[in-house]
């Protein structure tokens, strides 16, 4: 504690002892017949002959409550806390931002593709292809983002006061939500992060979770929508993040969002220990509306010009096939020209696969194979190239939902 056990600065004295403030070493001021005894058991069952003066603990899983340790925490503090105790970590909060990252969703919706299959060697795969979507979407994504990700500034918190909270407001609660979006783009779902506070006599020390701060192993959490919305800037978004404990030592979330003004909205069920671990960095890119940087920059770049609503997912011919076939159960697109052209070099990359969600005015560009497409929030539609037939020209669109999501 700081309370009389800060280190003074400097460097250790001769023989390796660090002198603490009050001019002893930690060894010297050490009672020597005292001992450290270890009580094995759990935290529940265990006994002590005395109420303890600080309780130490790492009782923090991702997004905080993974794992459901903070009960055993709170368990210990009402077992063995001495009045006036201290609990480290002291305190800590959930947050939670709009956040937008159209390659992870792309992925998880291209997982699906195979269960849309109509003629597996005779099977029809395709009664299964909606419970794999919800498997894939229902995952807590595990990794880190970036902070320009967000589509707005506003950051909603729950707080937790180790010192005080039950085990009943640990199992069950909710976060209300609501973000004013400062940037146009597709709203994928939330990013979230946990810091822990220790509070000591004369100091505070955060630990931060967050995409401003170093990383941890705990990184950071997204929750993702089956359906994303649509969103422009000035238009806000309401809804709500409520946890459920449940019996694999986790907790089930629903996300709800809802396009404030509108009927349009959307929810998700979230399986916190069905985690999904995505260790790679999303960067500026995109929210600038690259949804994948291709390595090569080659030529026969084809723009198609958008009239999908918004909230509509769009593929964009020959860089979409299984996706596109799994979004709307229908065969993949014939490749574009540019696009086949590009794959006659043996040594070309395939073609990538990726969904590209637009909002109505934007273009969406598609280039040759080894490079994806590039989302454009707001921007003019380009007009088609000459040479691209009528019916190459058109977006393979999946239906929007009834509630216009």
């Amino acid at each position: 504690d700081d309370a009389g056990g800060r280190r003074r600065g400097g460097p250790p004295p001769q023989g390796g002892a660090v002198v603490l403030e009050g001019g002893t070493s930690r060894f010297e001021s050490l009672d020597p017949s005292a001992r450290i005894i270890v009580a094995k058991g759990r935290v529940e069952d265990v006994a002590l002959p005395e109420r303890a003066d600080a309780i130490i603990s790492e009782p923090l899983g991702f997004l905080l409550v993974h794992e459901r340790m903070l009960e055993a925490f709170v368990v210990a503090r009402d077992r063995f806390l001495a009045p006036g105790g201290k609990m480290y970590p002291s305190s800590a909060t959930i947050r939670c931002a709009a956040l937008t990252d159209p390659q992870l969703w792309a992925e998880q919706a291209a997982k699906a593709a195979f269960w849309s299959s109509r003629h597996f060697y005779g099977v029809d795969l395709a009664p299964l292809y909606d419970d794999a979507l919800d498997e894939y979407f229902g995952q807590a994504v595990v990794g880190y983002f970036a902070r320009d990700q967000l589509l707005s500034s506003d950051v909603c918190s729950k707080a937790f006061d180790f010192a005080t909270i039950t085990l009943a407001e640990l199992r069950t609660f909710e976060i209300p939500l609501h973000f004013a979006i400062t940037k146009t783009g597709i709203l994928h779902g939330l990013g979230c992060w946990f810091d822990a506070d220790f509070a000591g006599t004369a100091h505070r020390v955060t630990l931060s979770t967050g995409p401003d701060a170093p990383g941890t192993h705990w990184y950071q959490c997204r929750v993702l929508l089956k359906h994303p919305i649509a969103v422009n800037a000035s238009q806000s978004v309401s809804g709500s993040l409520a946890f459920r404990a449940n019996d694999r030592l986790s907790y089930d979330v629903r996300l709800l969002l809802r396009l404030d003004g509108t009927a349009i909205a959307a929810s998700q069920v979230v399986h916190l220990d069905d985690q999904m671990y995505h260790y790679l960095q999303g960067g500026a890119a995109a929210t600038a509306g690259v949804v994948a940087a291709g390595a090569a920059a080659g030529s026969g770049l084809a723009s198609y010009p958008q009239s999908a609503p918004p909230g509509a997912v769009v593929a964009v011919p020959g860089v979409v096939d299984a996706a596109v076939g799994a979004m709307t159960h229908q065969p993949p697109p014939p490749p574009h020209p540019h696009l086949a052209a590009g794959a006659a070099d043996a040594d070309a990359e395939p073609a990538a696969s990726v969904v590209v969600p637009v909002v109505q005015g934007t273009t969406t560009t598609a280039t040759h194979p080894g490079d994806l497409g590039t989302f454009v929030p707001g921007g003019a539609a380009a007009a088609p190239d000459d040479d691209v037939d009528d019916d190459e020209d058109a977006l393979m669109a999946a239906a929007p939902a009834e509630d216009g999501t």
